[in-house]
């Protein structure tokens, strides 16, 4: 499963991340992801008839992360080994997150998002199609 091990990865706006079929992204450190309302920052399947992606998993303790118009369709989490990630947004032990202008659509399986462990702000947020979400 790819890593994001850079100081801070960065995603610019309009950026089209399109996953394949049980792909994931694991982002250990800072992250800043700033869509605009016009260009939203996007994760997508590779195509409408591809299996469901796995899973973007932000493990940073004693980070920040900082996202906004991002727009995720067709996540469903991901569990191998010993890591378990029950969303296509899971995000763990982040100090402080804020997530805003965020939408959610077409979950096929599990929950849409999940952060556990973290003082966060969650604004402004759409969910189409969801099966579930959770907040610990």
């Amino acid at each position: 499963m790819p890593e994001c091990r850079s100081q801070r990865p960065d995603v610019e706006p309009g950026t089209d991340v399109h996953m394949a079929a049980d792909a994931s992204i694991i982002i250990r450190g800072k992250l800043q992801a700033g869509g605009k309302a016009l260009k939203p920052i996007r994760f997508l399947s590779v195509d409408s008839t591809s299996k469901p992606w796995g899973t973007i998993a932000m493990l940073a303790p004693g980070r920040m992360a900082q996202a906004w118009a991002l727009r995720f369709s067709g996540g469903s989490g991901f569990k191998g080994g010993l890591q378990e990630y029950s969303a296509m947004l899971s995000i763990h032990d982040v100090q402080a997150v804020t997530i805003a202008d965020c939408l959610f659509r077409i979950t096929r399986l599990l929950m849409t998002w999940c952060m556990q462990f973290i003082q966060n702000t969650l604004r402004a947020r759409q969910f189409k199609n969801a099966l579930a979400e959770r907040l610990i």
